[in-house]
């Protein structure tokens, strides 16, 4: 019977695979899955190893705020505190946060004096549990807002946004509220590797599904990330330019030497630079551009996964171009030297 359960467990579907915002709603079985090629699912199967890095480590993190509530009582949890630090702050000042008009508390005396755990199950501003994102002068209990498990008790509300000095607000459940939220925490772990499990099983399945050996289609340009592009300066690249197909040199902005969104393009034969988008379907590296020759009847696909119209200025332009390309090369299926394809379509070769 486990095996049985396990094995329902393992069953993907091939819809989920492809994360929804990326809007490929035409991915509904593995024809679908295949078609649209090998970058595609690799870029596919990075993003569900990030969620699940993102995944265990909200987990681990469940695991360390259920600890100390675990199996206590609220008075061993008061026992508890008083292995720590309970410091009396006498002079409280004020300061206004950045790039807001709110005025906070803020502890006048070097705050280099305590370190976080210090003040554990006493006061909010050094407590291991504290979600100190304003700098230890305002922050939220990770005890009883475990995760984004919200209303967790019915004191919620107080548990966010705390002044560093806030007296400890677990120490003052009751019973009741102590074990709701002993639920709740145990819900929301159960929950999270459930989740877990199912996108351990799309990422298995999508690396069951590489197939290195046959690339198929280009990323859909929408989906590139600035890595696309070669760390060196100079690769050379194809552009839909005025109507046709044409080589250039790429580099980035002079004034913006490490910019990953727009780069320049060198045209052959052509005196001025043209600026593109690291996203624009009109640039194509040599081998997406090679694909292409070789499966034309793909291209208009490609540019509707995109987002690209058919009333879009360069759609039509685009196939058509491609199409010249095609009969101009003569191209023969399973071409064995693309640099003579290439000295071909520039006009060099035979």
């Amino acid at each position: 019977m486990k095996n049985q359960e396990n094995d329902k467990q393992e069953v993907v579907e091939i819809s989920t695979l492809i994360p929804k915002e990326w809007e490929l709603s035409e991915i509904k079985n593995l024809e679908d899955l295949l078609d649209i090629g090998l970058a595609t699912r690799k870029l596919a199967r990075s993003y569900w190893r990030n969620t699940t890095e993102g995944l265990s480590k909200t987990i681990k993190r469940l695991v360390t705020v259920s600890d100390p509530l675990e199996s206590r009582s609220i008075e061993e949890i008061v026992k508890l505190a008083t292995e720590f630090k309970n410091p009396k702050f006498e002079f409280v000042g004020t300061t206004k946060l950045t790039n807001s008009d709110e005025t906070i508390k803020c502890p006048i005396e070097n705050e280099d004096t305590y370190k976080i755990g210090d003040t554990s199950f006493n006061v909010c501003g050094w407590c291991d549990f504290c979600d100190s994102s304003f700098n230890l002068k305002k922050g939220g209990c990770n005890l009883i807002c475990s995760c984004g498990i919200l209303n967790a008790i019915n004191r919620n509300e107080l548990a966010i946004n705390l002044p560093f000095d806030t007296s400890c607000l677990v120490t003052k459940l009751s019973k009741n509220e102590l074990e709701e939220l002993r639920k709740k925490i145990q819900t929301k772990k159960e929950e999270l590797v459930k989740e877990k499990r199912r996108v351990e099983g799309k990422i298995k399945f999508l690396h069951s599904h590489m197939y290195e050996d046959v690339p198929g289609m280009p990323l859909v340009p929408r989906l590139r990330m600035g890595e696309w592009l070669s760390k060196d300066q100079n690769e050379l690249v194809v552009c839909f330019y005025e109507d046709k197909f044409v080589f250039g040199l790429y580099s980035h902005y002079q004034d913006i030497p490490d910019s990953k969104c727009n780069f320049f393009v060198d045209m052959q034969k052509i005196p001025e630079y043209v600026s593109y988008y690291f996203t624009d379907p009109r640039v194509l590296k040599i081998h997406e551009f090679l694909f292409f020759l070789t499966n034309p009847y793909t291209a208009e696909r490609w540019l509707k996964m995109h987002g690209t119209k058919e009333d879009n200025w360069f759609y039509k332009g685009f196939l058509g171009a491609l199409a010249e390309e095609v009969c101009r090369c003569c191209f023969v299926h399973g071409h064995s030297d693309p640099k003579e394809l290439l000295k071909t379509m520039m006009g060099k070769g035979k």
